[in-house]
């Protein structure tokens, strides 16, 4: 099988970048659709124009409805086809830069990307990934195109809730796992390819990183703060996830992720924080090493990822509704075939009911040493 990897044109990160955004986005065009959700149109519509103050740019502006559905992506479209714009400028979370790709790649035009939180690789991506009216995984679509250049305002995401920066670890985690399986199992990545030693190696950065830095990087943003450790889990949730999710390829903890998304109560949580928990899950069905399994659960007890299905808001959720999930992960257009060994839907869910039971029992042992810590002192 040919070997496959894509990357966006530029990545620019650093605090106050968004202030360079017309000189990064001059070699594309002149006239820029700005693509955003209505709150974050509002917050950043400042700091946009005043980038493009005096240089004759045209910016013309088109919220976006917060859900990446096929319909919104064809109403965007129009809006684009009808305007005179030659850039696409895609700002926010991933749901925002997903709708702006599709757009961009439908009209054949470049896309900048400037996300606004670090809870996605989305914007190093060429895949968007689209839900129904009501946030329901539909479908995955591959465009020929990247983004052109990717500008992540440090500072701009350190204002950012803490929890999208959190959720940003445990998709960066379930990235990890993704590339490890598809290495195993020598299964195609999302481009149809092997994987690639360089994204295998980012994806295995992007890891250690968010180990080593992401409790110093949570303190930063619960402060508001762009310190080093902040800048480098930026860098592996944004960049090392973004580039190794579609050149490494899903498995089943992004599949736990897009399944869940079936049970209510699951949609109130983010992408990342769906995968975090999916995580856990392949962790089971592959009967991890201890080690791994204390590093990831630590990670997840330090930074407040969710580790139950308590924490899901699933406390109450039928076995019959854990099954349709199971089932669901198991579908073709998911990624359970990722794996170097065949699982079933019967697998997944007993992994579903274990991960969380296991889950428990960290949460009770971490509270059991901060007891002894609190006795030492």
């Amino acid at each position: 099988m040919t070997t496959i990897m894509r990357a966006p044109g530029w990545y620019i990160q650093g605090p106050g970048v968004i202030g360079r955004l017309q000189e990064y986005g001059s070699p594309l065009g002149n006239e820029f659709l700005v693509v955003a959700e209505e709150q974050t149109m509002a917050r950043m519509r400042g700091l946009v124009e005043q980038a493009f103050e005096g240089t004759g740019s045209i910016l013309i502006y088109e919220e976006f409805s917060g859900i990446c559905t096929g319909s919104e992506i064809d109403r965007l479209t129009r809006v684009a086809d009808l305007s005179s714009c030659d850039v696409v400028l895609g700002i926010g979370g991933g749901r925002a830069i997903n709708a702006a790709r599709a757009v961009a790649a439908i009209q054949r035009l470049p896309l900048m990307a400037v996300p606004t939180t670090a809870a996605t690789g989305a914007p190093c991506s060429s895949i968007s990934m689209l839900t129904d009216e009501n946030g329901v995984f539909q479908e995955f679509r591959v465009y020929p195109v990247h983004t052109a250049v990717v500008v992540v305002d440090s500072a701009v995401i350190a204002q950012a809730p803490a929890r999208s920066l959190v959720a940003g670890m445990g998709n960066t985690v379930a990235t990890w796992l993704g590339a490890r399986a598809h290495r195993q199992s020598e299964r195609a990545n999302l481009l149809g390819g092997t994987v690639s030693l360089s994204s295998y190696a980012l994806a295995r950065l992007g890891y250690d990183t968010v180990l080593a830095d992401g409790l110093r990087a949570l303190v930063a943003a619960q402060n508001g703060l762009a310190t080093r450790a902040f800048e480098h889990v930026l860098e592996a949730s944004i960049y090392c996830s973004g580039m190794a999710f579609e050149n490494g390829g899903w498995a089943p903890a992004h599949s736990i992720g897009n399944a869940l998304t079936v049970l209510r109560e699951a949609r109130e949580q983010s992408h990342g924080e769906l995968a975090a928990f999916g995580s856990i899950v392949q962790l089971v069905l592959e009967d991890a090493p201890r080690e791994e399994m204390d590093d990831i659960m630590n990670l997840f007890l330090s930074t407040g990822l969710p580790m139950t299905l308590e924490e899901l808001g699933l406390e109450n959720t039928t076995r019959s509704a854990l099954q349709e999930v199971a089932e669901a992960a198991c579908a073709p257009d998911n990624f359970m075939s990722a794996m170097p060994f065949d699982v079933s839907p019967a697998d997944v869910l007993g992994a579903i009911l274990a991960a969380s039971v296991t889950g428990h029992l960290y949460q009770e042992e971490g509270d059991g040493h901060a007891g002894h810590e609190e006795e030492e002192d």
